[in-house]
């Protein structure tokens, strides 16, 4: 194994225990066995560089998923939220299966509540293709909502399902049992996005009793 990859796996078990940015980079180094201080940086650049690969090195593993999911719902004669929704939480879903695979989970959600999604949708490089198509399909079953609100409820749904799916990954590497099983949670995941992408437009004026109180 490459000091590369030793660092890429050092970092994503610490990053995802730590935190992407509480995880001293010196502490990376040694556990992934450099004798160079300065390994993180000669290889990533800098400690987003390294945040970035790993990330990238997880969503690798979903992108060809997430593709022939989507040109399969894509195909059908009528696609819907929900079918779209499955798109996007299956291959989250499919994650769960080793702990390195949770780790990237945890990773990537950690990535998206500080970087934002939308950062991340525009991003350059591989596997942006499909996460950007997604993006349009979403767009194209929610023509009727102001675009505005449909991208920042799309950019809410996904964050909150990759922090829903990574809260559960901690809970299986802490030993508890979720309330869920896996296809009750992979199920449910799918009707609180479909359901919350679909979700009515508030009026306000409704709720003026609640806004005094604020």
């Amino acid at each position: 194994m490459s000091g590369r990859e030793r660092l890429l796996d050092a970092a994503l078990r610490l990053m995802a225990e730590q935190g992407i940015d509480a995880v001293p980079l010196q502490v990376i180094v040694e556990t992934a066995e450099q004798r160079n201080a300065s390994a993180v940086h000669y290889h990533f650049g800098s400690r987003f560089g390294l945040i970035d690969a790993v990330a990238r090195r997880h969503q690798a593993r979903v992108d060809e998923l997430r593709e022939r999911m989507l040109a399969s719902a894509l195909a059908r004669p009528e696609v819907t939220l929900t079918d779209l929704s499955a798109c996007m939480v299956l291959p989250i879903a499919a994650m769960m299966d080793t702990r390195e695979h949770r780790d990237g989970v945890r990773v990537v959600s950690q990535v998206i509540i500080k970087y934002g999604f939308h950062t991340i949708l525009s991003a350059d490089g591989e596997g942006r293709e499909s996460l950007a198509e997604m993006w349009r399909a979403f767009e194209a079953e929610l023509h009727d909502v102001p675009v505005a609100v449909r991208r920042q409820r799309i950019a809410r749904v996904v964050a909150s399902q990759m922090g829903a799916w990574a809260d559960r990954a901690t809970q299986i590497d802490a030993g508890r049992t979720p309330m869920l099983s896996h296809q009750q949670f992979v199920a449910d995941s799918i009707a609180v996005a479909a359901g919350a992408l679909s979700a009515p437009a508030v009026d306000m004026r409704t709720l003026r009793w609640a806004v005094k109180l604020t």
